[in-house]
């Protein structure tokens, strides 16, 4: 571990004569924070937050490897570690003081050479065991250190809660041991575990949080235990118990082509992303609701039906799906908006006509659409988002239901200039 660098004696009461000058100063202007971007010391950087005069760690030295956080900067207690604080890629080790009472959440985000977290014994919040970090009670998993090179890791019995990203972005680990004291598993605890196979929930499971299994590219299995009584498994794949929320499909699978159960009225965030194998996603009548980033990145779907029952669809919903040629709307579609980044970068669609009941086309819904030459845009539609054609340069021709004067109500944001440079065919009829 790294040492923790003191200031000499003189420079410390000067750096808090200045620091209180400064607070009084930031106070007076009505600031949050002092030191907003962070002041680095001993490889550390912090902040003060003046409602409360605490220090927090908002972030540490690019190139630092192993951090020891001091219990104090300028003579405020060092009381929290800030979101996002530890996003870097180089850090191997650090060491937490006494003082910190909170540490937010994503702290340690991509932290993927991170091999030991250490927590002063004395800190009655939080406690580290076999350099893992957990809060005092050990009922709380905060955070695995995901640069170890284990391929297996069992959570210790009695953990009750997996926080969001404990595990996120850890490329060892193949199979995770998951105690039947675990009650609530947080969002992206497990996202982008690449090399994770299986997974078994529990029977105390209540609760899975959004992109749990985002982006975990080997897992063809996930299972749940009989008398669970919040979610099932159905051939390895993860639903609510009664079966109409599609929680997660196992993307590792080889399958090419999957059929959603007709019980199934919601597919949650992320439920497909990342999915190279299906070709054919066939989504039933049942369906009301796509989440965020349901299909994004599903390289290998050639063609999509979206039926009539399908009321709302999440931003980035087919992102990135770079081999899909056609989109269809059903007849009688009750869609309102095309979310943000919709279809972003989905490189081989040539055309896709927009249903009349959508009013909102979001930021950058068709941007980087290369291949998109035409496209069907109702009446109805009164707001085109910023970006939304951006770098769709082959776009050609919008066909449009209404006049010329519709059309120029629309409010169009900015960087449209594929969009402002098609040729408009007004009062176009989709036969």
């Amino acid at each position: 571990m790294a040492k923790e660098i003191k200031m000499p004696k003189a420079l410390k009461i000067v750096v808090l004569i200045v620091t209180i000058l400064l607070i009084l100063s930031a106070l007076a202007a009505g600031a949050y924070f002092l030191f907003y971007g962070g002041v680095s010391v001993g490889g550390a950087k912090y902040r003060i937050v003046l409602n409360g005069f605490y220090a927090e760690v908002v972030g540490f030295d690019s190139g630092a490897t192993d951090v020891v956080i001091s219990d104090k900067f300028v003579g405020l207690p060092v009381k929290s570690i800030g979101y996002d604080a530890f996003d870097k890629y180089s850090l191997k080790s650090v060491v937490i003081p006494a003082s910190v009472e909170r540490i937010d959440e994503r702290a340690f985000y991509s932290c993927d050479k991170l091999g030991a977290i250490e927590v002063a014994e004395e800190n009655k919040y939080y406690k580290h065991i076999k350099g893992n970090l957990y809060t005092k009670d050990g009922k709380t998993l905060v955070q695995y250190a995901i640069g170890k090179n284990a391929t297996s890791f069992t959570i210790p019995d009695g953990v009750t809660s997996i926080d969001s990203y404990a595990f996120y972005s850890c490329d060892a680990l193949k199979r995770i041991v998951i105690p039947a004291s675990v009650k609530t598993i947080g969002n992206s605890a497990f996202s982008c575990c690449n090399a994770l196979e299986r997974i078994v929930i529990p029977e105390s499971v209540e609760s899975i949080g959004d992109y749990v299994f985002f982006l975990c590219y080997d897992l063809t299995s996930i299972e749940v235990a009989e008398g669970n009584e919040y979610y099932k498994d159905i051939d390895g794949n993860l639903y609510s118990i009664d079966g109409t929320v599609l929680v997660q499909y196992a993307i590792g699978k080889d399958s090419i082509s999957f059929t959603i159960p007709a019980s199934v009225k919601t597919i949650s965030s992320s439920a497909f992303s990342g999915c190279d194998a299906l070709q054919r996603i066939v989504i039933p009548a049942s369906v009301e609701t796509i989440g965020n980033s349901a299909f994004y990145r599903c390289r290998a779907l050639g063609s999509i039906v979206i039926p009539a029952s399908v009321e709302t669809i999440g931003n980035f919903a087919f992102d990135s799906c770079s081999a899909l040629k056609s989109v269809t709307f059903e007849e009688g579609s009750k869609l309102t908006s095309i979310g943000e980044y919709e279809f972003s970068d989905c490189r081989n669609l040539k055309s896709i006509v927009i249903p009349a009941s959508v009013k909102t086309i979001g930021n950058s819904a068709f941007s980087w659409c290369n291949a998109l030459e035409s496209i069907v845009i109702p009446a109805s539609v009164e707001t085109i988002g910023d970006w939304a054609f951006r770098n769709s340069d082959a776009l050609k021709t919008v066909y449009y239901s209404g006049g010329v004067l519709d059309w120029n109500g629309i409010e169009i944001g900015e960087y449209n200039n594929s969009l402002e440079n098609a040729t408009i065919i007004y009062y176009h009829e989709e036969r």
